[in-house]
């Protein structure tokens, strides 16, 4: 006799699916605007780190100061807004009195 037996673990639902959307709604889009700024800022820190060890500084505290800066300086630079604002609405009919 056949007997009905479901689906021993269920998908799409739960914590994963909540990050995985969290993930494609906010992060990528985020990246997306922000990639230049990030690598570029990135870039810059590399270099001043190499620089600074290349005249005898020590690693560790030139890494530590130069990556405070760069996460400054990086926070001021970063687009934090989205979207375009409320669009404008269009006169239905030609203002006389106006410009």
């Amino acid at each position: 006799m056949a007997v009905f037996v479901g689906v021993k673990r269920r998908r799409g639902c739960g914590l994963g699916s909540m990050l995985n959307s969290l993930f494609r709604n906010v992060l990528v889009p985020f990246l997306k605007r922000n990639v230049g700024t990030l690598a570029g800022n990135l870039l810059k820190t590399g270099l001043q780190v190499a620089h600074d060890v290349a005249h005898g500084q020590s690693l560790k505290e030139t890494t530590k100061k130069r990556i405070e800066d760069a996460i400054k300086r990086t926070a001021r630079k970063i687009n934090w807004q989205t979207g375009s604002g409320k669009p404008k609405r269009k006169r239905r009919y030609k203002d006389i009195f106006g410009d």
